[in-house]
């Protein structure tokens, strides 16, 4: 038994390997608090600590997601767009735990993701805002805008750490449009 799990170290090393270099995990010194891209709020976590810590923020947010869906169900349009939202807040944290929330803000604020994440965090605070103070049936609507929105910048945002992700989102769109 002892050996089947060596094997399975063994087997899965290369790609824990592969995602620190990724996270940015290698070759930092977490006991200089200067250099630590992890800050004070967890820098003692291993690597798969921090994997559990960013799944399970994303689970949690996707759970409160699902329960805003049911909101919107229901017609408290409201209580959808607050739960959405809080969602999406609670699923970016998650990244936290892989790169540390110092280091996310830096890369968030790069200048080929700056525009998503102000188009993300502009339309979560939207659909807020309109969820809050636009009444009848066009509150909903407008808050399905937002939400697409919202899902429009997310994507693009996730884009830009994929290598010519973004291009290739372009080419795709243009392609449709010509279509």
């Amino acid at each position: 038994m002892q050996q089947m799990g060596n094997r399975m170290t063994n087997a899965i090393q290369p790609a824990r390997d592969n995602a620190q270099v990724a996270a940015g995990m290698v070759g930092v010194d977490v006991s200089n608090s200067n250099d630590n891209c992890y800050d004070a709020c967890c820098p003692k976590l291993t690597f798969q600590e921090r994997v559990y810590g960013c799944v399970g923020c994303f689970a949690i947010g996707l759970a409160v997601s699902f329960l805003g869906f049911m909101m919107w169900w229901t017609g408290k349009i409201a209580m959808f767009a607050t739960l959405y939202t809080l969602g999406n807040i609670i699923s970016i944290c998650g990244s936290g735990f892989l790169f540390g929330p110092r280091r996310q803000l830096r890369n968030m604020t790069r200048a080929k993701r700056r525009i998503a994440v102000a188009v993300y965090v502009g339309t979560m605070l939207l659909t807020l805002v309109v969820a809050f103070t636009v009444k009848g049936t066009g509150a909903g609507m407008l808050i399905l805008i937002c939400v697409f929105c919202q899902w429009c910048a997310l994507i693009w945002y996730m884009a830009s750490y994929i290598p010519y992700g973004q291009k290739m989102i372009t080419k795709v769109l243009g392609k449709a449009i010509d279509f």
